[in-house]
């Protein structure tokens, strides 16, 4: 008995030790590997502490953890002031029984801490996110022609981002897209050919503007989606789903579709659980103070969808429809309410005719 927990003793000394020093031992080769592949596919100014990387088993047990922090990307010429990604921290959970077999990696998990997104396109269409180094497609296209796929295969179960933030300057369009805590969290089976794909969303701060005018500022997002992914097919069909801008709520079903060049769309969306409020909530960050003290009510109704293809020649057709019924707007300083308010609306943009 004494000489058999020894030996248990002893194998577990080993697996321990072999848990330690393999991470050590490899190390440098994962630094050499990193660096190889940003060289090979990056034109652009790739940092990152070396400090930073590690490669455990001990935090995700038995599995591989493999992690890296303070990296990020910047530009070159026109765009060496700005830095195109950072991101605080990244982590990779990998299932070790996959990472063996090697026909298949599944993922556990992808973490991404505090990642900060500039996407910058200047007035002569040049963009900073334009870094991907050129290479030769003739075998990717040999490969495609004939039919044939890859025997290798990477699954992913779950990814997150925590507090991110994107920032989008499109200076040819005179557009801009601003978005501050950004909290995201996913799931979906991707080793199948059929699968749901759950994800929830939440912004702090969203802001849009377009021609130097902000026509959304200042919203929180809240968003949950599930989505039916046929991967064969390439159909993502919209099930559940409910989108949130501040108290303005609306939810949404239908799919797109895009088994060859063109695109099908065919999405209904309408309102839930809004309020003469919930639209008087959307109004520019600046006046967001008149609101204090409001009181609104009034039967809301709000629908429509989005329905066609697209192609070079087409659009979906877009309908939307909003109207207030008996509405009423009280201010606690003022004695004299707005009441009887009235408002049918109708937008349709059919899509047969983009002179439209």
């Amino acid at each position: 008995m004494k000489k058999f927990l020894i030996i248990i003793g002893g194998l577990i000394g080993v697996i321990i030790l072999a848990m330690i020093l393999v991470p050590i031992i490899f190390k440098d080769d994962i630094k050499k590997a990193v660096d190889d592949a940003i060289t090979e596919n990056v034109k652009a100014n790739v940092f990152y502490d070396p400090n930073g990387i590690n490669l455990t088993l001990f935090k995700n047990f038995p599995n591989f953890t493999f992690g890296m922090e303070n990296f990020g990307v910047s530009g070159l010429d026109q765009f060496k002031s700005d830095t195109l990604v950072s991101v605080g921290s990244f982590e990779i959970v990998i299932d070790l029984m996959s990472a063996i077999s090697g026909d298949q990696i599944t993922i556990n998990s992808i973490t991404l801490d505090e990642p900060k997104i500039l996407v910058k396109v200047l007035k002569d269409g040049s963009a900073n996110y334009d870094i991907a180094v050129e290479s030769e497609s003739a075998a990717v296209e040999d490969v495609a022609d004939s039919g044939e796929s890859s025997s290798f295969n990477i699954g992913i179960n779950k990814w997150e981002i925590k507090n991110g933030s994107l920032d989008y300057i499109d200076e040819s369009l005179a557009f801009t897209t601003s978005i501050k805590g950004l909290n995201h969290v996913g799931s979906g089976d991707f080793d199948l050919v059929i699968f749901d794909m759950l994800t929830k969303t939440t912004v702090d701060n969203f802001s849009l503007g377009f021609e130097a005018v902000e026509y959304i500022s200042n919203k929180q997002l809240d968003i949950d989606l599930i989505m039916s992914i046929d991967l064969n097919n390439a159909k993502y069909t919209f099930k559940e789903n409910t989108v949130k801008m501040n108290d303005f709520g609306f939810c949404f079903d239908g799919f797109v579709a895009m088994p060859t060049d063109d695109i099908d769309i065919d999405i209904t969306y309408s309102g839930k659980d809004i309020s003469l409020k919930s639209i008087l909530s959307l109004i520019p960050g600046d006046y967001q103070s008149y609101l204090e003290g409001v009181t609104a009510g009034g039967e809301i109704n709000f629908d429509g969808f989005v329905k066609g293809k697209v192609t070079e020649t087409l659009l979906p057709t877009v309908n939307t429809k909003l109207g207030i019924k008996n509405g009423s707007i009280r201010y606690a300083q003022y004695p004299i309410p707005m009441d009887q308010i009235n408002v049918s609306t109708e937008l349709n943009i059919p899509g047969d005719n983009m002179d439209n």
